[in-house]
């Protein structure tokens, strides 16, 4: 992608998706996951590289949306990645957050924990500060309680010793 999307730019994009949508008269549904997600839930001032999702419903008319919104704005249409599904866990998020509702886009975010888990399977430096946030958000007192999140989602995915220094950092823990 050229550049990247700041916190106001994910919004823009989702409005003019939801306007090609009501033109044609067609319904979607995304669950948006990382930095978007982030960005869009918790106002959390960052740029993201696009906006990882996975169609829920409407997939072709999303994809139609989604290319005619990214040529007007002299985006890949990759913009709206699908790519990401695979670094979603396996069990079914019972509490998405609704990020954007409309009549023809809904869009849900992962919630807090399934966000953490893929934060901590990612096990990214730069993803350091969310980890913080969500943290606080799920009211964990420790790199144990953040580890358990962490084991329910990713299972058969035990964190390597990399990650489990980036669970300690976050808690203070050197």
């Amino acid at each position: 992608m050229h550049g990247s999307l700041d916190r106001d730019t994910p919004v823009e994009l989702l409005e003019e998706v939801d306007r090609e949508l009501q033109f044609r008269r067609a319904r979607a549904q995304i669950y948006v996951i990382g930095s978007a997600a982030m960005s869009l839930a918790y106002a959390r001032e960052r740029t993201t590289a696009d906006i990882d999702a996975r169609v829920e419903k409407g997939h072709s008319a999303l994809l139609e949306a989604v290319r005619t919104v990214g040529r007007r704005r002299g985006l890949p249409d990759s913009w709206l990645n699908e790519q990401a599904p695979t670094a979603i866990p396996r069990t079914k998020d019972g509490s998405p957050r609704t990020l954007y509702a409309s009549e023809h886009l809904t869009v849900t975010g992962a919630s807090p924990r399934h966000l953490l888990a893929m934060k901590l399977q990612a096990g990214r430096t730069k993803d350091e500060q969310d980890i913080a946030v969500l943290v606080a958000e799920l009211g964990l007192a420790s790199p144990a309680e953040a580890i358990a999140v962490h084991d329910e989602l990713f299972p058969d995915e035990p964190l390597d010793r990399a990650k489990r220094e980036l669970v300690e950092r976050v808690f203070g823990n050197p």
